[in-house]
């Protein structure tokens, strides 16, 4: 199996072109992941055996089935990790507009600065951190999120597994944005090289959401729920107070309704409290955070996690 040969970006006539390029290479990664689940979960069924477990379910006796060969054989669950779609989908906003709607940019200019990580190019780096970005009701960027969800999704169910289910993406990236960010080089959204990714697989990339909680909501329940996904908001701790509580329950009613949504989860603690627990942790013991699918005590975390945290847009109503 050989790695497809795609076009040069700098033949190409608009940022579709790069998606389905994307998603071609991507195809090609995902065959291979493919090979090494079938061999895993055969491996499984064949040297694993949990023969007591066996004995206590109906359908295994009846079909005769050890329960991992009855589990795996029904339920293989190939998938990949859902991983920063939401900077693809900047990014791609960002090329149509600058590189091919407006001209500004040459696709040739955009791979120097890329490849330099921005260095002696932060005018024109400017501009790809302001250009549309998903998270704030626009649909010039958030079109491009639900092309990015779509197509990757679209180029996954293409592979299947030796028990012939299709492949899926799993949103449930956890704290990944942070690990796997340090191996990712400069991208068109205007993030520099190493910098952390969108936190979750449905969040905006932090700061990037500038027209508060409800166009967020908006943004992100334009995309359809094709496969699990983790989304990320602060709040003031003064909106969960008094007259306030009702709002937030609105917005909570409101984020139901969608049914577009799958999980969405908060941090209520202000950036205030949060650096003054970076600098005295032993006052601030027991003060929780919500990362990506799981909770933590702040002052257990890395600087780099706390960080992330912080950066996060904290909204207000």
């Amino acid at each position: 199996m050989e790695r497809p040969v795609t076009k040069d970006p700098r033949e190409m006539k608009s940022a579709d072109e790069l998606l389905d390029a994307t998603c071609e290479q991507t195809d090609f990664y995902i065959k291979i992941a493919a090979l090494s689940h079938n061999i895993g979960h055969q491996t499984v069924m064949d040297y694993n055996a949990d023969p007591l477990n066996s004995l206590m379910l109906d359908d295994t006796l009846e079909n005769g089935n050890d329960i991992y060969k009855y589990n795996k054989e029904f339920d293989s669950y190939l998938n990949v990790i859902s991983l920063g779609h939401v900077n693809i989908a900047d990014s791609l906003a960002a090329i149509q507009k600058l590189v091919f709607d407006e001209k500004k940019y040459t696709m040739d200019e955009l791979l120097r600065a890329l490849k330099s990580n921005w260095d002696g190019y932060e005018e024109m780096r400017q501009d790809f951190v302001n250009a549309p970005k998903h998270g704030n009701d626009d649909d010039y960027a958030d079109e491009w999120a639900v092309k990015v969800k779509k197509k990757f999704w679209e180029t996954a169910q293409k592979t299947k597994d030796a028990w012939g289910n299709p492949c899926t993406f799993d949103g449930s990236s956890v704290i990944a944005y942070q690990a796997m960010a340090f191996g990712i080089g400069a991208t068109p959204d205007g993030r520099m090289m190493s910098d952390y990714i969108a936190d979750g697989s449905c969040s905006p990339s932090a700061g990037a959401d500038k027209k508060g909680p409800t166009a967020v909501l908006n943004s992100v329940g334009k995309v359809p729920f094709l496969y699990t996904g983790l989304f990320n908001q602060r709040f003031m701790p003064s909106f969960l107070e008094g007259e306030n509580k009702k709002l937030f329950s609105e917005y909570l009613r409101e984020w139901f309704e969608k049914m577009t949504i799958p999980h969405i989860q908060f941090n209520v603690v202000s950036s205030e409290t949060l650096r003054e627990a970076q600098k005295d942790p032993e006052s601030h013991p027991d003060l929780q955070v919500r990362i990506a699918g799981y909770s933590a005590h702040f002052v257990d975390l890395p600087k780099e996690t706390q960080d992330s945290i912080i950066c996060r847009t904290e909204h207000s109503f």
